[in-house]
């Protein structure tokens, strides 16, 4: 099981009506930033060869100590950071779970220096009580005590897309509880094809069917969300990602020297565990990594 250092985010309140009351004593206050260790660009690993266990140790390799390289090379302070099950597209990887105060102008810039470094086709960022409201209704899924771990994030992704292929585009989740969004494109047209309601009832009842263990929903509400991303087939210098960061040529400089010594971090990897890895030439035709994968780019290229 994860540890508990991101258990308070099951006292946030809703930012509307729905859901439990927030604790009297707890005011969050921080942005939570979701994106993956393994690249989204640049590379291609065979999956079938590269088990969770694998992928979770490098995963905590880059959490506890890299990912502060980079949000130093940018002057961004973290609250707290840790590995946890994420998914994508009926697919569950690990992925890192950073807390960044709440300023969104620092927060971008942090998740663009993660983009830019760990190549990765997009970071998602949520701030769960937005003070002007959110637009991105979210769900909670919460287990007993103690069962959550990978395997069981797995099973309940794959038994949600089940239930309605809308809820298997992406999830995260922290301590004991799975987070699930009904995140839209530039229009507000919800990727999932489920209008909010709609969303939400189906979690429940994924929940409510689900037979390994006890699961229910816990909470809903609306929160701002927004992805920093870049797309490489279009853009495979990163611009988008450069855009967002705004350094001099210094500062470009040292995230550079940074990828360069996170490909080399990765090139280890492949070779103590062996994975099957090519060269990928950037850029892919479709990203199969990156938080959400590429979300944007996927799900609206399939429509």
């Amino acid at each position: 099981m994860f540890s508990l250092l991101l258990l308070p985010l099951a006292l946030i309140a809703c930012s509307d009506d729905e859901g439990p009351p927030a604790s009297p004593t707890y005011t969050p206050d921080f942005i939570q930033m979701s994106y993956e260790a393994m690249p989204g660009v640049g590379f291609m690993v065979d999956s079938t060869d590269d088990p969770y266990g694998e992928r979770e140790a490098f995963t905590a390799e880059l959490e506890s100590a890299f990912v502060a390289d980079i949000l130093a090379a940018v002057n961004v302070d973290d609250l707290a950071s840790e590995e946890a099950p994420g998914g994508y597209q009926s697919d569950t990887n690990p992925s890192i779970q950073t807390r960044l105060p709440e300023a969104w102008a620092d927060a971008t810039r942090a998740a663009a220096a993660i983009g830019v470094v760990m190549l990765q086709w997009s970071v998602l960022l949520t701030d769960f009580t937005p003070e002007a409201g959110g637009e991105t209704r979210f769900g909670v899924v919460t287990f007993p005590e103690g069962k959550l771990d990978e395997a069981l994030a797995a099973d309940f992704f794959a038994h949600a897309a089940k239930v309605d292929p809308g809820l298997g585009g992406g999830f995260f989740a922290f301590a004991d509880s799975m987070y699930f969004l009904n995140i839209g494109d530039s229009q507000g047209a919800p990727f999932s094809g489920l209008d909010d309601d709609a969303f939400v009832a189906k979690l429940g009842e994924a929940a409510e069917s689900f037979a390994p263990v006890p699961a229910e929903i816990t909470q809903s509400g609306l929160c701002d969300a927004r992805f920093v991303d870049n797309d490489w087939n279009a853009l495979p210098d990163g611009d988008s990602y450069w855009e967002a960061l705004g350094v001099d040529e210094a500062g470009k400089a040292e995230l550079l020297a940074l990828q360069d010594e996170y490909r080399t971090l990765f090139q280890q990897a492949v070779t103590e565990y062996g994975w099957d890895m090519a060269p990928d030439p950037m850029p892919k035709t479709s990203p199969p990594r990156g938080f959400w994968g590429g979300h944007r780019f996927g799900l609206a290229a399939s429509r």
